[in-house]
């Protein structure tokens, strides 16, 4: 029942305790006030019952209001969750994108240096599969004696506070067993405890060993100051 409808039949009840309170006085007039005395039990009666009904009226009333507010809040919730869902999901989507078809080199890595998501430049760059770089972790492709400055980088950053390394000169092991040396930077992806909940890795390649020899140029600053020759790589990953 509506609120008009409320509204209406308060307006009967109350014409018709209004009427019934003429027709008393009326009665009382002419037959005296014997007829006062009869109907006013049945007048208080009534009275009490109008009243009764005016506060469940209004009560009822209350009650839609607030279920119709109610109603409204949960569907602008339910519409703007599902904003934020398509918003992430086109986020999520833009991410993958641009991880998948990056010209370099990227991995996400768990905190533990396990490979979780790799792209297509990287395996490239090492010639691995996926199914073969997600089995592994980066300390396994990583040169030994380059391993402790990216430990290094990555706690500097936990330490600090910062969002991403410096970028660092770093070789890995190609599947065919030779060295590939990259300019490899890290960034660190926060969980809500502000706890590393995994690393975004990027590398460039730099040099490989089927580089020319004798072309000093374009050996990595690292190579150079060395003096480290092209070699092949001599441990396993």
């Amino acid at each position: 029942m509506t609120f008009t409808k409320h509204q209406a039949w308060t307006a009967v009840a109350g014409a018709a305790v209004a009427a019934y309170a003429l027709l008393t006085l009326v009665l009382t007039a002419r037959f005296g006030t014997a007829v006062c005395v009869i109907a006013m039990p049945i007048g208080v009666t009534g009275y009490f019952f109008w009243r009764l009904y005016l506060r469940n009226v209004g009560a009822a009333c209350a009650q839609a209001q607030q279920a119709r507010r109610h109603v409204a809040e949960l569907t602008h919730y339910i519409a703007e969750q599902d904003r934020i869902d398509k918003a992430l999901e086109q986020s999520e989507a833009q991410f993958r994108s641009a991880f998948d078809h990056a010209p370099i080199g990227m991995a996400l890595v768990s905190p533990t240096g396990r490979f979780m998501r790799v792209n297509s430049a990287l395996r490239t760059i090492v010639g691995r599969r996926e199914d073969e770089l997600l089995a592994m972790n980066f300390q396994a492709l990583t040169h030994p004696d380059d391993l402790a400055q990216t430990a290094v980088s990555l706690q500097h950053m936990l330490e600090q506070g910062d969002i991403e390394t410096r970028p660092c000169e770093t070789r890995y092991a190609h599947r065919d067993g030779h060295i590939v040396w990259v300019l490899m930077s890290a960034s660190v992806v926060r969980d809500i405890n502000s706890a590393p909940a995994h690393y975004i890795f990027r590398c460039k390649i730099l040099l490989t060993a089927n580089a020319p020899k004798s072309d000093s140029s374009t050996m990595p600053s690292t190579m150079r100051s060395r003096g480290c020759p092209i070699v092949p790589c001599l441990w396993t990953a």
